[in-house]
């Protein structure tokens, strides 16, 4: 509203539930027409009393959660002579429109195959909560729907024949739908909200192919079979000439076709009954859903560690490790699952499981009170990422959590901290939890250090709360970054190298085995007040990262820390080079998330202030970013790969942990490189690469 009245102040606005405004009989005298953007599963109702009232209807996708209901809106509309147009704006692109142009002139032949792919991390600006609520639904029908009409508007009806996602007891984050057209030519959408896609659009015939970013709303390439080819756009996609080729004038040539339709008779793009066959396909899928991938590794020997159900809460549980846990507390049918979340925008790999995410401060301590109220169970993973405050949110956000959680009498409190809060000792023996802290990897480190020794001081008056400390090592499997994706994606780009030869030794483990860990912890009355190592073993780099990097081994050079320091010192970036890395996803995510980089985004924020917020709202602005943006140049790998992947020479003993919580590592290296590679596969970095440079902080994925 505030951002309405700013707009324009001349705006009549009122703020009331849809439902009171229906109580006015002169409604329809008053107004002439509505335009509903309500949460999904509001649409029906609030078409229907809008038709009834005598209003024509403009309502945002989906009509309705079913195609039954949009049936029933399209009578309805005929029956009160409304005109009812249902806002798929992607028909309106400007490359759409120039695709479905090309494609009725034959331009490429007949088509034979259609593959659309977009996906990225969530980043639209949902602050109610409402997206990802099963009532809703999930990706296919937020994002799906506008790719299945595209392709139904170029090709005419679509037969599904398979459809897989992620979904197990909420929405779903990523879906893979196989249809075919009349003529037989093969369609595939693939969407995803936690990970980067090609963010295609490729169709293609018997006499070449046209291939489209989604995120680029002017023009598309064309190639013949022949090798001829050159640029395809759209001479005239607006009524206005002088409007700009993007994503808001395509929303304004949905308002004049709408008001065109009640004044002058114009067919809507999308009527009632065109929702409805789009619906079904829908509908189709969701019946028909399949498992996307398999993400839980085989273990070997021993069955998985099982827990007692119920309340839990997991802070951090929309991380790496902490989905990892939630996924494993829906598997053992835990009913009652909350993940506090800073944002409601994060979450979506959670929210494929039955869970309530809930709006938490961790620095208010009435915030995480009401967070942990009545839980069993409380998984604490969260810690400070960005700002000035980032230390106090790990160590004051940690006591809060362990206060709140013993003033409710919770049975038990495992904190997830890290292996790094032993720090680089020179040793004759392998670490164990006797060593004294010597945290590394700076603020990160002191500020981890320092939140578990407050967890276990306090274990020592926590009554009957149990109070467990785990420290793992370095985590790696499907959906980790740093230790997984990361170095498969720098490697197809040019950013990743050897260091030393890749001697140096890693101590690593696999996510599942950490899930494993952290449920015998929450069980063990002997664990309480005790901090636990947890690592699988220890390998040299290229062991590690051979099969992770494959072919891509073999042809990486090796530096030392000191050839790269050098090589760094001697660049000397332009000033646009600068500002393309500051304007990108992975910069700011790796400032926000980096504690050690803070200063340097408080720096830009002081010496180039109007420039910070110029990149901040054009951030904000982009739904995926340019394919030009997706890969950097290849060039000299980051000196930091030398702290991460250089000849360190330690050693974690996870001894006692085997001894005291019957922990053991139920998935073996190889195990763990297979479902690696798996993941990699199904990201398309296995045989080809690209995308996101995943260099997220250390703390992500090794805590």
């Amino acid at each position: 509203m505030r951002v309405l009245r700013e707009r324009d102040p001349s705006l009549a606005i009122k703020q009331a539930n849809y439902r009171e405004v229906f109580q006015d009989p002169g409604l329809s005298s008053s107004f002439e027409a509505a335009v509903i953007a309500l949460p999904n599963n509001l649409h029906e109702d609030a078409t229907l009393r809008c038709l009834q009232a005598g209003l024509h209807v403009l309502c945002e996708k989906p009509l309705a959660m079913n195609s039954e209901a949009c049936l029933r809106l399209a009578r309805e509309a005929e029956r009160s002579e409304r005109i009812l147009s249902v806002g798929m704006v992607r028909r309106l692109v400007p490359v759409v429109t120039a695709i479905r142009k090309a494609i009725q002139t034959g331009l490429i032949g007949d088509i034979r195959d259609v593959e659309v792919q977009h996906g990225g991390r969530f980043t639209w600006p949902s602050d109610s909560g409402h997206y990802f609520r099963k009532e809703h639904g999930g990706i296919l029908v937020n994002m799906g729907v506008h790719y299945l009409d595209m392709i139904e508007d170029w090709l005419g009806p679509l037969t599904p024949a398979l459809y897989k996602d992620d979904c197990d007891g909420g929405v779903e984050a990523n879906c893979d739908f196989r249809l075919s057209t009349v003529a037989g030519a093969n369609v595939r959408i693939v969407l995803s909200h936690t990970h980067e896609l090609p963010n295609s659009i490729v169709v293609v015939g018997t006499r070449g192919r046209i291939v489209a970013d989604v995120s680029r709303f002017d023009t598309c390439t064309w190639r013949s079979s022949g090798g001829a080819g050159g640029t395809l756009q759209a001479t005239r996609p607006f009524v206005n000439e002088d409007w700009p080729s993007d994503f808001i004038s395509s929303f304004a040539q949905q308002l004049v076709d709408f008001m065109s339709a009640i004044h002058r008779g114009t067919k809507p793009q999308v009527d009632g009954y065109r929702a409805a066959s789009t619906t079904e396909l829908v509908e189709w899928a969701y019946d028909h859903r399949r498992p996307l991938q398999s993400t839980v590794a085989r273990p070997t020997g021993r069955a998985r560690p099982l827990l007692a159900r119920g309340p839990a809460v997991v802070t951090g549980g929309t991380g790496f490790l902490g989905s990892k846990l939630v996924e494993r507390l829906a598997e053992l049918e835990f009913r009652d699952i909350r993940v506090p979340v800073r944002s409601y925008r994060s979450g979506a790999n959670v929210a494929r499981f039955a869970v309530e995410r809930n709006l938490t401060e961790l620095l208010s301590r009435e915030s995480v009170e009401q967070a942990v109220r009545g839980a069993r169970y409380v998984f604490h993973l969260a810690y400070g990422t960005d700002g000035k405050d980032a230390s106090r949110v790990t160590v004051q956000g940690t006591k809060n959590v362990i206060d709140a959680a013993v003033r409710n009498k919770v049975e038990a409190v495992v904190v997830v901290s890290t292996a790094s809060v032993f720090g680089h000792p020179k040793a004759s023996r392998p670490i164990d939890e006797s060593f004294p802290y010597r945290p590394a990897l700076g603020a990160y480190g002191r500020s981890k250090a320092a939140a578990e020794k407050y967890c276990l001081i306090k274990a020592r008056s926590s009554g009957n709360t149990r109070i467990v400390v785990v420290n793992p090592a370095a985590i790696y499997g499907p959906g980790g970054k740093l230790f997984t994706e990361f170095p498969a994606r720098a490697a197809k780009d040019g950013y990743f190298a050897w260091i030393e030869n890749g001697n140096g030794k890693l101590n690593y483990t696999f996510v599942d085995n950490v899930v494993d860990a952290i449920l015998l912890a929450a069980q063990c009355a002997e664990a309480h007040g005790q901090r636990f190592i947890i690592s699988d073993g220890v390998c040299t780099c290229r062991e590690f990262l051979g099969p992770i990097l494959a072919a891509d081994a073999d042809s990486l050079r090796s530096y030392s820390r000191e050839e790269l320091v050098k090589i760094e010192a001697g660049r000397r970036p332009a000033p646009r080079d600068f500002l393309r890395v500051l304007a990108s996803d992975e910069m700011m995510t790796l400032v926000n998330r980096t504690p050690l980089l803070a200063p340097f985004k408080r720096l830009v924020a002081e010496r180039l202030g109007s420039l910070y917020r110029h990149v901040g709202d054009m951030r904000k602005s982009l739904q995926v970013r340019p394919a030009d943006s997706k890969r950097p140049e290849a060039g000299t790998p980051p000196v930091w790969l030398a702290d991460v992947f250089g000849p360190l020479d330690i050693e974690f003993s996870a001894e006692k942990a085997r001894r005291v919580l019957g922990w053991q590592p139920l998935v073996s290296l190889s195990e763990g490189h297979r479902q690696s590679v798996e993941w990699l596969e199904y990201l398309g970095l296995r045989p080809c690469g690209g995308g996101r440079s995943a260099e997220e902080a250390c703390q992500e994925d090794s805590c």
